[in-house]
């Protein structure tokens, strides 16, 4: 029988071709010989108690660098969760309904047939910005609420805060204030819409204008590690918004916060994810489509089996033995 992988994903229109991670995963499984197929979370579905998806196989005619060229292999077609060997959830937030949906229809799988990354239930209970403050020590100090009042108050204390939506992602709706700003009541109004949403509050990390740093884990391990400079414009260093990539290491604090997360992680069966850096400090752990390798592989030179991706899959058919 055929190995089979399953992608869900953006649409390919919607993915960097010379920076997404998903998209070398693929080619790094075609490589090996699997059956690639594509659907979208709105293409899950569940008949009974069986999962499934409405999917095209692909294939690459080559390594996706400025454009993704494949061709469809056939079309649209109903596969069992089941059918696949392999189902990697690679759908980037918003961790909205839609997105919590899909991961309620990725539990309907024989995890003694197939196996899914990262674990479907986990991604409901490991929020990107909230799950990791069972070790609040390594972060910035850090203020959830809907209340203008305390807030505000925690903004004051802080000085310069930076304020975040908690479902988002790639640097959408953060903001940065002076406790001292005029515009910082209208911006937590709007933020918290008007009370009824909480919002994340977190005390400025001055080293955030020499860039943070994304360290990749693999099964609780440092994987690799991308430092990401903010442009001259704008105080965020995520790469979706006009960041750089620069040559960085994984270093002894890296490795300590990865210690801390590690039980937790396989715990989870959180096998494959990323967490942001500022300074010394823990600001994010991204569980949902961690990206960066194609950045790290060419900072690094990494070629053939040195290759992220390829280390990924060597992870992945381990586990499934």
């Amino acid at each position: 029988m055929s190995k089979r992988v399953l992608y869900v994903m953006d649409p390919f229109d919607h993915v960097d071709p010379q920076g997404d991670t998903t998209l070398a995963l693929m080619w790094e499984s075609q490589k090996r010989g699997y059956e690639s197929f594509f659907c979208g979370i709105h293409q899950l579905g569940l008949e009974g108690a069986n999962g499934y998806a409405l999917c095209r196989p692909l294939a690459f005619q080559s390594t996706p660098q400025t454009r993704v060229e494949f061709e469809w292999l056939a079309e649209e077609t109903l596969l069992f969760f089941d059918d696949f060997d392999f189902i990697w959830m690679r759908k980037d937030p918003p961790v909205n309904q839609a997105f919590i949906t899909a991961t309620f229809i990725l539990d309907r799988h024989d995890p003694k047939k197939t196996l899914v990354l990262n674990n479907p239930t986990s991604m409901r209970i490991a929020n990107e910005k909230l799950w990791a403050h069972f070790a609040s020590d390594l972060y910035p100090r850090t203020i959830v609420s809907a209340d203008a009042k305390q807030l505000l108050n925690a903004a004051k204390e802080m000085e310069q805060v930076v304020l975040k939506p908690i479902d988002a992602a790639g640097g959408y709706g953060i903001f940065v204030f002076s406790h001292e700003d005029k515009n910082l009541k209208s911006a937590i109004e709007v933020l918290t819409q008007r009370g009824t949403t909480p919002i994340i509050a977190q005390e400025y990390v001055k080293e955030i204008n020499k860039g943070d740093k994304r360290v990749l884990l693999l099964g609780g391990e440092c994987l690799g590690a991308l430092k990401r400079l903010p442009g001259a414009t704008d105080h965020r260093a995520n790469l979706h918004v006009g960041g750089n990539a620069a040559l960085t290491q994984v270093d002894e604090r890296d490795k300590e916060i990865a210690a801390r997360l590690k039980p937790h992680l396989e715990e989870l069966g959180l096998h494959f994810v990323g967490f942001d850096v500022i300074g010394d400090r823990l600001t994010e752990v991204n569980v949902t489509s961690p990206t960066g390798i194609r950045e790290i592989n060419g900072l690094e030179n990494r070629q053939g089996n040195s290759l992220l991706e390829s280390l990924i899959w060597d992870y992945a058919e381990r586990l499934k033995k």
